[in-house]
């Protein structure tokens, strides 16, 4: 499909998201505008990517006018194939590349002109990226460490997230 990301929204494993969020009553919002846009609400609303467009040469959009809403607890996979905008849009949301126009917000604050490290939002980056001499929960807990959280807590929090993605083991 070449026509861009496509949503799968489901509940995130232990949330508390009613049933129906596993399926919308409209199709899923796909980057072009092709598909009908999911409800507008502000209910419960967490994220949300309001007419964001991104180009790097001012002549050719790479991400053209999307929209997403996403309710907190939700769990959203952007799927698409190569150079369909999915790592773009990622990118934007950690604030490593800049919105060209429109508005992200998180918790109905916009947070398109914040500086990354203000953001509080985690990116796991598509290549190579972890600490290879770091266990993986070593590798949860280092930006932890690096936020100076008590290293109780830590152990807790990761012991915690290891075990709903079901890598404990490891």
């Amino acid at each position: 499909d070449s026509k861009g990301p496509a949503f799968q929204v489901r509940p995130f494993p232990g949330s508390n998201l009613p049933a129906q969020a596993l399926h919308r009553a409209n199709p899923p919002l796909r980057h072009d505008n092709t598909e009908q846009p999911m409800p507008q609400t502000n209910e419960g609303e967490f994220l949300k990517f309001t007419n964001v467009r991104k180009t790097y040469d001012q002549k050719t959009l790479v991400v053209k006018d999307f929209n997403l809403h996403i309710r907190q607890g939700e769990f959203v996979t952007l799927l698409g194939p190569s150079g369909s905008g999915k790592t773009t849009v990622l990118m934007m949301l950690a604030g490593f590349e800049n919105v060209t126009s429109g508005a992200i917000t998180v918790s109905g604050l916009p947070i398109t002109k914040t500086a990354p490290h203000k953001r509080n939002i985690g990116m796991v980056f598509q290549n190579y990226a972890l600490f290879p001499h770091m266990t993986v929960a070593e590798n949860l807990a280092y930006p932890l460490k690096v936020r100076s959280m008590p290293g109780a807590q830590i152990k807790d929090r990761v012991a915690h997230y290891l075990k709903l993605i079901e890598l404990g083991q490891f």
